[in-house]
């Protein structure tokens, strides 16, 4: 099967928790989104939830390195959430994102790195087979938020 990595858009306000939470699912025939729906392609009658499955990250790992985008070089790593370090949880079907308020304020707000507004990161996903694959496609927005005192 072909990994289609999924996209995401994240809203991360300096000096606050990031908590956020998917799960991933997938269909065994292609689906398109419309009007509110998934729906089998070929047909375009509704894909049924019971044709829905889910995803299972058991004995997985994962790690995004959020870069101004996709392709700037090693330098240029604004940072890197990790399984490893706890910013990625892979929960069954759920991939869960956190940094703590201190994690956040640190994030320098601006146009010239290391400050940013935008970036991007893959989600790699390292199944316990060692086959790595692109699960997500992620947009963080970096917004300035009051500071903690």
């Amino acid at each position: 099967m072909t990994v289609t990595p999924s996209t995401l858009t994240i809203e991360i306000h300096q000096g606050a928790s990031l908590i956020e939470d998917f799960e991933r699912a997938f269909y065994p025939y292609e689906v398109v989104w419309d009007c509110g729906q998934w729906l089998k392609k070929c047909t375009g009658l509704p894909a049924p939830d019971a044709d829905r499955v889910l995803e299972d990250y058991t004995g997985c790992s994962a790690v995004a390195v959020m870069v101004p985008e996709i392709g700037a070089p090693e330098d240029d790593e604004i940072f890197t959430l990790s399984t490893a370090d706890g910013t990625l949880i892979l929960d069954e079907a759920w991939i869960r994102f956190r940094l703590s308020p201190a994690q956040t304020a640190a994030f320098a707000y601006g146009d010239t790195l290391p400050a940013w507004k935008t970036c991007k990161a893959y989600v790699y996903v390292t199944r316990a087979d060692g086959t790595v694959e692109p699960q997500y496609l992620v947009t963080f927005n970096l917004t300035q938020g009051t500071p903690i005192p």
